[in-house]
């Protein structure tokens, strides 16, 4: 068995929406001249954003796979059945997708997958990753015991807090056993068309981080606030 090499610890990196993060994991796919880069998001939309931005930015098809973590937990456990006791029916239901992702999780202890894994990938990237249930978070941590990893994410842009689903919390998961890695924080998507609506959406990022609410009555006027209870006397805040 080849010695264990040490790996760095995962690195995070925050970023508002539109700030660049995509961006990031494009240019490093495309720069990339060693073995392939694996990324991960969560929805198959996600994926094909992905795919076409680095069609777009030009990175050659060797350079990465691009995947969700839940299909690519499958493809190991669809790969390797006995060793993760798995029995190779399609998963239906969220807790049969969790299922998946512990074996896949479970695999990554084993000695043998660590030269595969090695073999293979150069990086992992994960987008997105403020919308990763725990169990994905102790898979792609598992991963970085094995290669470097970096995840990409705004803890305030999560959507899937649904179904009883534990979301992985930035400050108690992350941060702790994280390397924290330079964020990005100038608005490009809105920079050339919008750019008062992206300083805007800057200055609402600081306030709500720091507990406050906001007035939506002095927003950008790409910003239409339109109330749907009586109005009450003093300012409307959110």
């Amino acid at each position: 068995m080849a010695e264990e090499r040490p790996v760095k610890p995962p690195v995070y990196r925050v970023a508002p929406a539109g700030c660049g993060k995509t961006t990031h994991i494009c240019r490093q796919a495309k720069a990339n001249k060693g073995r392939k880069l694996l990324v991960l998001t969560h929805t198959n939309a996600g994926v094909a954003s992905l795919l076409s931005k680095l069609r777009f930015a030009g990175c050659p098809y060797a350079n990465c796979t691009v995947d969700t973590i839940c299909s690519w937990a499958l493809a190991l456990c669809n790969a390797f059945p006995a060793t993760c006791d798995f029995n190779g029916t399609m998963p239906e239901e969220t807790k049969d997708w969790d299922a998946i992702v512990s074996k896949a999780t479970t695999l990554m202890g084993v000695a043998w997958m660590h030269e595969m894994v090695r073999a293979t990938y150069g990086a992992v990237y994960v987008d997105e990753y403020q919308d990763c249930t725990i169990l994905q978070h102790e898979f792609i941590s598992a991963i970085g015991k094995i290669i470097p990893v970096e995840v990409l994410g705004d803890p305030l842009q999560g959507i899937f807090r649904f179904g009883g689903m534990r979301i992985v919390d930035w400050e108690k998961d992350i941060k702790p056993s994280f390397a924290e890695g330079e964020g990005f924080d100038t608005p490009w998507r809105w920079s050339k068309d919008a750019p008062d609506l992206g300083k805007w959406l800057a200055e609402v990022r600081v306030t709500l981080l720091a507990g406050n609410g906001i007035d939506l009555r002095k927003t950008p006027k790409e910003v239409t606030w339109i109330p749907t209870f009586p109005p009450k006397t003093g300012p409307y805040e959110s």
